[in-house]
């Protein structure tokens, strides 16, 4: 019993469904067919060209708002709103280091060397090294650290060559820092906007730069490097009143300055702009006084001299890297000893300024393709456009969606662009060439109240506060299909027993049937009297389904087929809270509030069978598979287990101490006083009936043992902490006497009059979460098993959850003795002794060695070596048949298997059929996946073959008119 309970008690996360985005960035990966999403606390990748997607397994402290990923792909750093940061080796899925930063990051980016990243730090910037593959010390090292906004910097940019890093902040200005010293060199500053800096970045291979503001403004600046002659004071790195000139000027400015050396230092400033005035008469240009006159206004421009001093504020690293830079950098020559020349980088405004126009509409976000020049520009009303740069021509502009837009990224080809609207949870990938949808994924707008899987496991059908039915492919992860049907909240989701139809129940007063095959809303049932359905059942035959009234106290009967009301059934005191019909007899279970359950007889009578009064409310029900028993859970969180064939109890779990519910910021007393009026809301049986998951108002569901009748273990299903409910102990120092100091809203980033507007009336619950001042709490509102006991999800405030059995383990032997080897397996094969080595393989429990076996055996004797294997053997057979149709090429080879397994052992499959349930669905699963590709596939080809045909046709028609 201890072995097969930690078998099935191995779940792991697995996957994170129904939530596609919820804020932050998105990146494509170096390839540009796989996109990374942030989701809540973890990061979902979706690859594009393959249709699939998973979830990595690491969670960050609270909501992503950064992700940054290297130019080779190998390191992601993901960092939270709260500045926690977690470095990931992504091939491998692995944890490299977390970090804390200290502060709220806005903007991080690596350097296209891929040796520095950059991370903003309030209105600081900070350059970090990237840890290599050789050991060190402290590979998580800071290089340096530069200063000069006076407010929050939003955006970074690093040129071609890793030379200069650009920042764009809220104070309306830019700066070009360099990452090593450039001798007398100070940040250059850039400030022409009027609103704060959403976007700013160099061209290719270029230091010329574009920066895009807040209102719609777009700027290109021009780099030129310029001569400039100082006074040396004696210091190495000090030097005082630069002026900008032309290089042949130099010897002449330098003389000028040595003449008016003696007089008194106003004297000499007065002179020395009467000198260069002079010079700049004599041999300059209009524009090179205009020049002159714009760099000494900069100069004098910055904020501290002290502080600003080319840009660093620290550090002995630079010590080694600055001459070398210097070096070529400053291609002045010394002209003196009191004076010296340098030339020194610029940035002027090139042209006119350039606006977006679109109809009063803010810039959220914006993308650079360097290798195209094409800005990709998403504003607040929904729309994108296409500007192909420094021309500013407007290549494509569309309306994605009703909200704002928040992330905006392109992949490495520029074909395909990826949009993520917060407000909505969408997440869509837009091939602007071809106009077409590459990807367009959206959770459910609200909470996800149910859950629910298809008989054959392959679909998760969820509801939502939002009147919305999905469908989610389990092995994609996807949402290929949405209900829009109903009005209301969804309450109730069940599968008819042939897996052909799904019905639900709603708020709106309707129970709705829709077809699995043709997705559409064949059936609607109704009352004649309005009422609120609060769940549903559809019976074994699936003629009749059954909806309970919560306002009522009623049960309803229609008819499948006509739609037609069948009975009514009366007998309930309070709102029923659970309905379910038997497996395998006629008869309807009900619970209700009123603190019984009723077993009614559908086909006979409206009276119920029996009734059965408890100590306390019931809130959840659930019927064994088998249909001999049933569980309960009541409002004073006790499970109950009974006999339905007997009608007698079996036992009941005191689950009081075992429901670890988290303390919210506003509560005023500890969680474990908080836990005395709690229960369990949704409970479900393993589908061997050995075991009981239950889940409530907390982050864990609890698995029980039916028979020992105690608790197993605990999966915890999330720890975000921007959710609330999440801790059970809340830190005393964030208490006032005013409240929680986290309840209070310290967030800058609201500077728009509608972000600040609260349109939420007092008490509401649920609604527009993203603009109440209070955070989600964290709740398991459903669960669901698969049918094959390998999975079950949870619906979850932070999304579908699917935990399924780790399956990571590669060698797994079965029967080993010494005489089983890689070798003798293949020395058997060799020997074409396929019996032999198919039977040491299986023994080895090696995948590559069964499938170089397999794919050995000839097909003609495929059918004898079936016969011949032991039948021991048949369930690893098919497991490996149905874990290998979905990616190999041998199609025909692998059904052929198929066919002689159920040909030859098709009486033992069905005498034992319990031991072969769990390949037999992978088989069926993969069967069906492949049977719609090639479908769809055929079908296309279909199409094209009969307009191919008609154009031929056409072709010699056009030829005989002619002759």
């Amino acid at each position: 019993t201890t072995t097969t309970t930690t078998m099935k008690l191995n779940y792991k996360f697995s996957q994170l469904c129904g939530t596609v985005y919820k804020g932050g960035n998105s990146v494509f990966l170096p390839d540009g067919n796989t996109i990374l999403s942030p989701v809540g606390n973890r990061v979902s990748l979706f690859d594009l060209v393959n249709n699939k997607s998973r979830t990595l397994p690491h969670e960050s402290r609270a909501d992503i708002s950064i992700l940054a990923l290297s130019p080779d792909g190998r390191f992601l750093i993901v960092v939270d709103k709260d500045g926690f940061a977690m470095i990931l080796n992504l091939p491998r899925s692995v944890i490299l280091k977390r970090f804390n930063f200290k502060c709220r990051v806005r903007a991080l980016k690596f350097s296209p060397d891929g040796r520095y990243f950059a991370v903003s730090h309030n209105k600081h910037l900070h350059v970090w090294k990237t840890p290599g593959l050789e050991p060190q010390f402290n590979p998580f090292s800071l290089h340096c650290k530069y200063s000069g906004h006076s407010d929050n910097i939003l955006t970074i940019d690093w040129s071609h060559d890793s030379r200069y890093i650009l920042t764009g902040s809220a104070d309306c200005s830019c700066r070009v820092y360099t990452l090593s010293r450039i001798q007398g060199y100070k940040p250059a500053v850039l400030a022409a906007h009027k609103s704060r800096i959403v976007h700013a970045a160099f061209y290719k291979d270029s230091y010329n730069v574009h920066t895009v503001s807040f209102d719609g403004t777009l700027l290109n600046w021009n780099w030129k490097e310029d001569a400039v002659v100082v006074e040396n004071d004696g210091k190495q790195r000090n030097f005082r009143r630069g002026k900008f000139v032309k290089k042949s000027s130099l010897e002449g400015v330098v003389k000028k300055l040595k003449k008016t050396k003696d007089t008194d230092d106003e004297e000499e400033e007065e002179d020395n702009d009467g000198d260069a005035s002079d010079s700049d008469s004599d041999g300059e240009s209009d524009n090179d006084k205009d020049e002159i006159n714009g760099t000494k206004e900069e100069e004098d421009a910055d904020v501290n001299e002290d502080e600003n001093d080319e840009g660093h504020s620290n550090d002995e690293e630079n010590g080694g890297d600055d001459d070398e830079d210097s070096g070529d950098s400053d291609s002045g020559d010394s002209v003196g000893d009191e004076y010296i020349s340098l030339v020194l980088p610029s940035w002027r405004v090139k042209g006119k300024r350039h606006y977006f126009n679109q109809d009063g509409a803010k810039v959220m976000c914006c993308a650079f393709h360097v290798k195209t020049n094409v800005l990709t520009v998403g504003f607040s009303n929904g729309v994108f456009g296409l500007y192909d740069l420094p021309e500013f021509n407007n290549i494509h502009s569309l309306s994605v969606s009703q909200k704002r837009i928040t992330s905006v990224s392109v992949n490495s080809s520029g074909e395909w662009i990826s949009f993520g609207c917060a407000k909505l949870g969408q997440l869509l990938v837009w091939e602007w060439m071809s106009e077409s949808y590459i990807l367009k994924q959206q959770g459910h707008f609200y909470d996800m109240d149910v859950v629910q899987y298809s008989p054959e496991g392959q679909v998760l059908a969820t509801g939502g506060g939002d009147g919305k039915v999905k469908l989610w492919n389990t092995s994609s992860g996807f949402c290929y299909v949405t209900f829009v049907d109903h009005k209301a909240a969804i309450t109730g989701l069940q599968f008819t027993p042939n897996g052909m139809a799904v019905v639900s129940s709603s708020l709106d007063g309707t129970v709705r049937a829709f077809d699995m095959m043709r997705y559409r809303n064949f059936r609607t049932f109704t009352t004649p009297n309005p009422t609120q359905f609060s769940s549903v059942a559809v019976d074994g035959s699936g003629e009749l389904v059954c909806a309970s009234c919560s306002d009522s106290f009623e049960v309803n009967v229609w008819s499948m087929q006509t739609g037609a009301l069948v009975d009514t059934l009366i007998g309930h005191s309070a709102p029923v809270s659970a309905i379910s019909f038997h497996p395998s007899e006629a008869m309807l279970i009900t619970s209700s509030w009123d603190g019984t359950f009723k077993v009614w007889d559908v086909f006979e009578g409206k009276s119920s069978r029996e009734s059965v009064d408890l100590a306390s409310d019931v809130v959840a029900m659930d019927i064994r598979h088998d249909g001999k028993q049933i569980v309960l859970s009541t409002l004073k969180a006790v499970l109950t287990l009974w006999d339905l064939h007997g009608m007698n109890e079996k036992g009941t779990i005191d689950c009081r101490r075992d429901i670890r519910i988290g303390r919210r910021k506003s509560d005023l007393v500890t969680a474990k006083h908080l836990t005395n009026s709690e229960c369990y809301t949704s409970i479900c049986y393993t589908p061997d009936g050995t075991c009981i998951l239950a889940a409530g108002r907390s982050k864990f569901v609890s698995v029980y043992h039916v028979e020992e009748q105690i608790l197993l273990t605990q999966f915890c299903v999330g720890g975000n902490l921007s959710l609330d409910g999440v801790q059970e102990k809340l830190n005393s120092k964030f208490d006032t006497e005013f409240g929680a100091v986290t309840l209070v809203d310290d967030d800058d980033d609201t500077s728009d009059v509608e972000d600040r507007i609260n349109w939420s009336l007092p008490g509401v619950q649920k609604g527009d979460l993203s603009s109440r001042k209070t955070s989600p709490e964290i709740r398991v509102k459903d669960l669901s098993f698969c049918a094959d006991g390998r999975s079950w999800s949870a619906a979850t405030t932070e999304g579908l959850i699917i935990f399924s059995l780790d399956d990571t383990a590669s060698f797994d032997p079965f029967q080993f003795d010494v005489d089983v080897s890689p070798a003798s397996v293949i020395a058997a094969l060799e020997a074409k002794d396929f019996t032999r080595a198919l039977v040491l393989a299986f023994r080895l429990s090696e995948v590559s060695l069964i499938q170089r076996v397999l794919e050995g055996v000839p097909h003609k004797d495929v059918k004898m070596l079936v016969e011949l294997l032991p039948v021991v053997y048949l369930s690893k057979l098919l497991q490996f048949i149905a874990s290998q149709l979905p990616v190999t090429r041998h199609l025909e080879f692998y059904m052929l298997w198929v066919m002689h397994c159920f040909n030859v052992h098709g009486r033992h499959i069905q005498k034992d059929a319990s031991l072969y349930l769990l390949p037999l669905r992978e088989v069926q699963k993969s069967i069906i996946n492949i049977r719609e590709t090639i479908g769809t596939l055929a079908e296309g080809n279909t199409y094209m073959l009969q307009v191919a045909n008609d154009l031929i046709h056409k072709h010699d028609d056009d030829e005989e008119e002619e002759e």
